[in-house]
């Protein structure tokens, strides 16, 4: 059994139906699973009428000083906690922004934890390079500088090896948290700071790092510029010639959400 995670704040239904539907369509038949926040009835009757298992946010006060981005690492861990033993298989995603081609379990993980790259090296991306010195400092930086962007809004992989991931992104966002408040709160995208740290100083491992450009999810922030190939039907195209399994940040362009819309998220 595979599960498919993520958590939402404020969104409601027609944000969220892009993932949810997308995903059902590739033949997924695994669970999905949602730690919901300040969710309408209408969304919350909708999510359940397609199969997410909806789990309230337990410390939802927090959220007045612990961005989403940050404070569900905490909450995936209580839940990777008490899972079902049957689960063998995560995938972490953010919500609003992340749509289905193809089953996400179907991408090649050969029992490491899956990242995916962006198009950008750290030191050409001035908010991931104040994420690290800020956390972490200028050696740090220094370390990661001329590496990709690894994104953390998409992470695949083995049961155990997310369970020590996110251990990892609790045990590191709780030290920001006594030293840093304001970067955890205010600015919550540090999670990505975090991210990069693990992977690129090798906090982390097993890792496999998909490329953006021939693997099998694309992030699209900083590649929306580039002209992306697509087959008969409107599927998008890695370098490779294959069909993206996850399309990630589709929604910087809305020619190519519109279409992706009409194509993998139909009733």
């Amino acid at each position: 059994m595979n599960l498919v995670l993520g958590a939402t704040h404020k969104l409601d239904w027609d944000v969220l139906r892009p993932f949810v539907v997308s995903l059902r369509n590739t033949g997924y038949d695994g669970r999905i699973m949602f730690i919901v926040a300040e969710t309408d009835d209408d969304t919350l009757y909708a999510l359940e009428q397609h199969g997410v298992e909806l789990v309230a946010a337990s410390n939802q006060e927090q959220l007045e000083s612990v961005s989403i981005n940050c404070l569900r690492y905490f909450l995936y861990q209580q839940i990777l906690s008490s899972l079902d033993d049957d689960v063998e298989n995560i995938f972490i995603a953010d919500v609003r922004d992340v749509i289905f081609q193809r089953d996400p379990f179907t991408m090649p993980m050969d029992n490491q934890l899956c990242c995916f790259q962006e198009d950008l090296d750290i030191r050409f991306c001035m908010i991931n390079s104040w994420w690290i010195l800020s956390a972490f400092g200028a050696q740090v930086w220094e370390n990661c500088s001329n590496k990709k962007i690894v994104c953390s809004g998409t992470t695949l992989g083995p049961r155990a090896l997310m369970i020590a991931y996110v251990d990892k992104m609790v045990e590191t966002l709780n030290g920001l948290l006594s030293t840093l408040p304001n970067m955890v709160g205010d600015f919550g995208g540090i999670d990505q700071g975090v991210h990069n740290y693990l992977i690129h100083e090798k906090h982390i491992a097993p890792v496999r790092l998909h490329n953006n450009e021939t693997g099998p999810l694309f992030t699209m922030h900083h590649s929306a510029w580039k002209a992306v190939n697509s087959d008969a039907s409107g599927a998008l195209l890695n370098g490779e010639n294959e069909v993206f399994h996850v399309i990630h940040q589709y929604d910087r362009v809305l020619e190519v959400a519109n279409n992706l819309h009409a194509i993998f998220a139909k009733e």
